[in-house]
């Protein structure tokens, strides 16, 4: 909900919360998406592709490498 409200740097905090405690692709996914907007692209990619390497759901992070980077 603050995503679409425009509340990145919340989202981003509740987001990191979740990943730390979950480490799931989808919220690394998302964890991405906010970093984007917040026009922290190289930090989203980094994201993406550390999670990759121990993704549960690689297609996930691979989808998301392509829609955001082109990868």
């Amino acid at each position: 909900v603050a995503f679409r409200e425009g509340k990145f740097s919340e989202s981003e905090q509740w987001l990191r919360r979740a990943y730390e405690k979950f480490r799931d692709g989808e919220i690394a996914a998302h964890l991405a998406e906010v970093l984007i907007a917040l026009n922290r692209r190289e930090e989203a990619r980094q994201v993406l592709v550390g999670h990759g390497e121990k993704a549960t759901n690689p297609q996930l992070v691979r989808d998301a490498l392509k829609r955001f980077f082109n990868q």
